[in-house]
């Protein structure tokens, strides 16, 4: 289970570690209005869950079912059919303060190495797509990248990913569990 989350902070403060600092789908829609691309972005908010169940569709996500997040992987393709394309993350969400979170999900993630890469260029890219709006703000800092497999093996591939990346604080290793309990519930 590897779900990798952007989060880049400006100068507004953060809050605590133990606050829920999801926002709803608010921050993603104000960040769409002020998007002057091809499509509008505001018609690929979904919830969470579905966006996992695309990839993923044994899996429960229901915690995610009201949660709303921006599909990037589902815009890009709507935008370059027929076209090689870039990858982008899963999906954005909205944060507090108007703040942006990227995250990427490999919840049957086997090999760790082939990772490291793909993930920062996916954030990379898919940065292009949000400072492209008027209302974009900031994304947040350390991402968050959430391992997991079907051996339950979250917590070696936690370690295996930090030591791939020099244990660079960019991107935060957790599982799925974890990510809803620090970014949703603030437990």
């Amino acid at each position: 289970m590897l779900l990798l989350i952007s989060l880049t902070i400006n100068s507004t403060i953060m809050p605590s570690e133990n606050k829920c600092i999801y926002q709803s789908e608010d921050c993603i829609r104000k960040w769409a209005k002020g998007y002057s691309g091809k499509l509008n972005p505001e018609d690929y908010i979904r919830s969470i869950e579905t966006i996992l169940k695309k990839d993923y569709k044994r899996q429960s996500f229901t915690d995610f079912k009201d949660k709303k997040a921006w599909d990037a992987d589902l815009y890009e393709t709507s935008l370059k059919k027929g076209t090689n394309r870039t990858e982008t993350v899963d999906f954005v969400v909205g944060m507090v303060n108007g703040q942006l979170l990227m995250v990427e999900a490999k919840l049957d993630v086997v090999n760790v190495e082939n990772l490291k890469r793909e993930v920062e260029n996916k954030i990379q890219h898919t940065r292009t797509y949000l400072v492209s709006s008027t209302n974009y703000k900031s994304c947040a800092t350390p991402s968050v990248v959430l391992f997991g497999n079907k051996k339950n093996n979250i917590q070696r591939n936690i370690n295996k990913f930090m030591r791939l990346r020099s244990n660079k604080r960019d991107i935060r290793p957790m599982s799925l569990s974890d990510f809803y309990q620090r970014y949703f519930v603030g437990e």
